[in-house]
């Protein structure tokens, strides 16, 4: 972080190991290699999901796959951290590694930044798409704005972390603190936001699908998906303590590596969460009689799909139907079967 440490509270710390100093071992490492893993596992469903059973790519996925690769390098940062010193007390530091450290801090900002805008940018791009298919003019209006907020705090947090430091490089370079803006000012109020908007987009369908025309049980299946957010919401909120916490320490890398930890885990948790739901439609492919006896119609009939069906709501849905996102959730469903059924063989045999 951009800290500088009195000469005073240096002068209290123990002399320098750099033979064997105590580290919080590889946590790093296994926490981002354990994430990433399930968030490639997830977002390759989704993607075969969309171009190997319905054929047809989105904006939201186009968004949540910038999300994932920003992820990786995330990933890749937090793991070279660990080798760099953010395992262990800030005066075990070798001092070829004080460049490189506040480079990790720099990157990994940034990248935080990309994540969240573009994950929560494919959510609501996602409500926009399917629930905004209604004739309620203040949703429509609501999620726009909301686009809006979120795209704004992406740009100005990442524009105000890329020149934190005037020039830039004095981020990791040597420095009189004079170049630089209040690094936690800046942080805290990154954080606050964040999880404000986090909030904010993952409750804002509830509403919209609890007015749906649909079974009880349907309802509450989509609303438990679209919720899963929720748990990212809470790894954003024990990140932002610990980095609270981190800022008020001079040993920046010691309690600096947890705030890491969380980061990978909030990240990578949004991403996961978001892209879950996406899943449906694989889960019926493969899982026919699991996903059927689910429920998730609502119906007598285990929750099959039938044509007939499908042509009555048709004809009827602007007038039965409140919202469009039910007939366009059932639709994708539709055409995974459909699909599947001239896709499968080229997908065996490809």
């Amino acid at each position: 972080m951009v800290k500088l440490i009195p000469e005073k509270v240096q002068a209290e710390w123990p002399a320098p190991n750099f033979v064997n100093p105590v580290t919080r071992g590889n946590y790093l490492l296994v926490i981002s290699l354990c994430f990433t893993i399930t968030t490639i596992l997830i977002i390759t469903g989704r993607f075969y999901v969309r171009l190997g059973i319905l054929r047809t790519l989105y904006i939201d996925d186009i968004f949540i796959g910038i999300a994932f690769v920003c992820n990786l390098g995330l990933c890749v940062a937090a793991v070279h951290a660990q080798y760099v010193g953010w395992d262990r007390h800030q005066w075990d530091q070798r001092p070829e590694w004080f460049e490189t450290n506040e480079l990790h801090m720099w990157i990994i900002q940034l990248l935080f930044v990309l994540i969240m805008t573009f994950a929560k940018l494919s959510s609501l791009f996602l409500y926009r798409r399917v629930i905004c298919a209604t004739s309620n003019e203040a949703y429509k209006k609501f999620v726009l704005v909301t686009i809006a907020v979120v795209a704004g705090w992406g740009i100005a947090f990442f524009v105000a972390t890329l020149f934190s430091c005037w020039p830039i490089q004095k981020y990791w370079e040597s420095r009189t603190g004079e170049e630089c803006t209040d690094e936690g000012t800046r942080i805290l109020a990154a954080t606050v936001t964040n999880i404000v908007t986090d909030l904010i987009v993952v409750l804002m369908p509830v509403g919209a699908i609890w007015r749906m025309n649909r079974a009880l049980r349907e309802k509450l299946i989509l609303i438990v998906l679209v919720s899963l957010g929720l748990v990212a919401c809470v790894a954003s909120i024990v990140r932002g303590a610990s980095m609270a916490m981190a800022l008020e320490e001079s040993d920046d890398t010691w309690v600096g590596g947890p705030v890491f930890a969380w980061i990978v885990v909030e990240c990578n948790l949004a991403i996961i969460c978001i892209s879950v739901p996406a899943l449906r439609p694989l889960a019926r492919k493969y899982l026919p009689a699991t996903y059927n006896n689910s429920g998730s119609r609502g119906t007598g009939t285990g929750g099959s799909m039938r044509l007939d069906s499908r042509k009555v709501r048709d004809r009827n849905r602007r007038h039965s139907e409140p919202l469009g996102s039910s007939d366009e959730l059932d639709e994708d469903l539709e055409r995974a079967l459909d699909a599947s059924k001239s896709s499968v063989t080229v997908t065996v045999m490809g």
